[in-house]
């Protein structure tokens, strides 16, 4: 009986869960084991308590224990894949550009003077407003009688800038000039300009400054003057 047994067992062990063909390897099975059984029945001329049907089912549960394991290393493969697919997908990639713009640097001279020449104080109980135009040093009054009068051709004062071409710039200036208690007001042309050319080129530009002065039939004569400065910055 055990060496009936123990072919019985290597009948069993020759069934291995993961043979590529589950199903061949049980036919050879059953083969061996319907072959022990015949050899047993001959020599001892009796029935074997075998159960034929139980060995089928121990095949099966083999199967079943295969088929689960490829299911589970399957699931687990896609499992790992979706990871690292997640795990890419935490991180992204691009890239930019890193630019300078090099401009040269920014000059304002001055041209001419803010020159308002000889004025004539209007006569008693008057006041006259003298005005040159900061746009091309035109002259003119309002109120009163005073005048423009001399040999001095009254001017507005003249600046030219210069730097980089075609950029933008802002223009700042003081509001007035007092002295010998006159106060001309200063109005320039505008608050912005632009130089000409293009960049990588010079580019100039001007700007005017004029102004006005209100008198009346008493202020002090004699010659009022001052300075002021202007500005002029990029944008």
């Amino acid at each position: 009986m055990t060496g009936e047994s123990g072919a019985g067992q290597r009948a069993v062990n020759s069934y291995r869960p993961f043979d590529s063909s589950p199903a061949i390897s049980l036919h050879r099975s059953n083969h061996l084991v319907s072959q022990t059984l015949t050899k047993y029945q001959r020599s001892t001329n009796s029935s074997l308590a075998f159960n034929f049907t139980a060995y089928r089912s121990l095949g099966a549960s083999h199967m079943n224990t295969s088929r689960a394991l490829l299911l589970a290393s399957a699931s687990a493969v896609a499992a790992i894949s979706v990871a690292t697919s997640a795990l890419a997908q935490a991180s992204a990639t691009t890239s930019a550009t890193a630019s300078a713009t090099v401009a040269q640097p920014i000059a304002v001279a001055k041209t001419s003077d803010l020159q308002f020449g000889r004025v004539i104080r209007p006569s008693a109980g008057n006041t006259t407003v003298y005005t040159v135009a900061a746009s091309d040093g035109a002259t003119s009054t309002s109120g009163g009688d005073g005048v423009f009068n001399g040999t001095t051709t009254p001017t507005r004062a003249v600046f030219t800038v210069t730097g980089e071409g075609g950029q933008a710039f802002n223009i700042s200036s003081d509001a007035s000039v007092t002295n010998g208690g006159v106060t001309i007001n200063l109005v320039k042309t505008g608050a912005t300009g632009t130089l000409d050319g293009t960049l990588g080129a010079v580019g100039t530009a001007t700007f005017g400054v004029g102004g006005n002065v209100t008198l009346s039939d008493t202020t002090p004569t004699g010659v009022k003057s001052g300075s002021f400065t202007v500005t002029v910055t990029y944008q």
